[in-house]
């Protein structure tokens, strides 16, 4: 079985304008609905065991304070 699926381009805004990915100096993680299963990630903290550099911390009156290194 073959994945003929071809993404042409991914636009980006981390830095306040749209820029192509292949232009963009940040890292990116991608994950598609069944990886996010596969993976037991249930929720946005799940994401810091999967994500590189993402730290999520619960802040001030239990908000979340999220930290990419």
């Amino acid at each position: 079985m073959t994945d003929d699926r071809v993404l042409e381009e991914v636009m980006v805004t981390a830095r306040k304008h749209e820029e192509s990915l292949q232009d963009t100096p940040v890292a990116i993680t991608a994950f598609s609905a069944s990886a996010l299963a596969a993976a037991g990630i249930a929720n946005t903290r799940d994401l810091q065991y999967a994500v590189a550099g993402l730290n999520i911390t619960e802040g001030a009156r239990k908000t979340p304070s999220i930290f990419i290194r």
